[in-house]
């Protein structure tokens, strides 16, 4: 396997996946699903860290709506990202020996859907809130 001189360093952060992808593409005749494999395995992992982090946001009672843009936004992208993964994965394939299927790609970016949905809306109105509450207040 013949390797390029002066590998970048792989970022942290938000643009690592798109370092990372550069870092696989400077080595030769590297088979897809190695490469893809290698990123697969790191946006499960950038999307653990996104719910740690969000775990750690809703236990110190802090509410979404103080910064829903950044939120969303940063949802989307991997949710973005997920689709790019899972497409690679369903036309070249992933490497066995990481254990991680095209089902479970699939299941993290439907459930990273979900979480959008939520916070996305639709929300029902305050009134539509209160008059549900009544149905099931012991009359």
């Amino acid at each position: 396997m013949a390797v390029k001189q002066d590998w970048p360093e792989v970022e942290r952060g938000p643009k690592r996946l798109e370092s990372l992808r550069n870092l696989i593409e400077q080595v030769d005749r590297l088979p897809e699903t190695v490469g893809l494999s290698v990123v697969v395995m790191e946006w499960l992992n950038e999307v653990r860290e996104f719910r740690e982090e969000e775990l750690n946001f809703l236990e110190a009672g802090e509410n979404f709506k103080t910064d829903p843009d950044d939120y969303r936004a940063n949802l989307s992208h991997l949710i973005a990202q997920g689709e790019s993964l899972l497409y690679g994965a369903k036309k070249w394939g992933l490497l066995a020996d990481i254990r991680v299927k095209v089902d479970d790609i699939s299941a993290t970016v439907e459930l990273l859907r979900l979480t959008l949905r939520g916070v996305q809306g639709p929300h029902a109105h305050p009134e539509t809130g209160k008059a549900i509450e009544n149905l099931f207040v012991a009359a």
